[in-house]
Parts: structure tokens; sequence; C-alpha cells
């Protein structure tokens, strides 16, 4: 994968989802926090498939196009199954959730760096 949090987060609220974490960790007060992490994901996903700009050799951006990210195939096939992942954990639809989270991670498992 291409970014160590994502590697580690998104399997984790599935993991959670699944109720295989903790015993008594998937409680009704564990989804905020479990929503907020999904969030956080889909924010650095947006981040990371943004292109860059190029800094020139005076420490200035060049008018050169920027650099293109070439994971953002990747994670733009993944944010939808992540939005449609927040979409089931907010509505509370454990099994929805876990679909959509496991075809995310099925994107992003295909990033190798």
């Amino acid at each position: 994968m291409m970014d160590n949090n994502l590697e580690y987060l998104l399997p984790n609220v599935i993991e959670w989802l699944e109720g295989t974490v903790q015993a008594g960790s998937n409680d009704g007060a564990g989804w905020g926090d479990q929503i907020g992490t999904v969030k956080e994901c889909l924010y650095e996903m947006g981040k990371m498939a943004q292109p860059k700009p190029r800094p020139d050799q005076t420490g200035s951006f060049a008018e050169e196009l920027p650099i293109e990210n070439p994971f953002a195939e990747n994670l733009n096939g993944a944010m939808p199954e992540v939005r449609a992942m927040l979409q089931a954990m907010q509505k509370r639809d454990r099994a929805a959730a876990i679909k959509c989270g496991k075809a995310s991670v099925a994107f992003l498992k295909t990033i190798t760096t």
C-alpha cells in the first residue's frame, strides 16, 4: 500500500466492524470513533491523489505541469468504496460497510511502493 496510515487504519476499521478486534470494543460508543477514522482516511486519500507542484531549483514553484501521482487511479478507484463504507457506517449498516471496506482495501493493495 501507499501510506502506512491507510495500510493500518482501514483494515482495523473492518476488523472492528467484524467484531474481532477486542471484546467489548464493538459497542455503540465506538461507532463515532470509527466513522472519524474513515473520514480521516478519505481525506488523506484525496490529498494523496492530487498532483504535486514541481518546485524549480530556486525553491519556488515552476510553471511546468504538476507531477502526477502514479497511484492516483488506484486511489480514485478506492475512494468511492470508502465513501460508501462511510455512508453505511453512518446508517449502522455493518454488512454493507464491511463489503465496501474490503473492496476499498483490495484497490489499495494494488499500490506498491
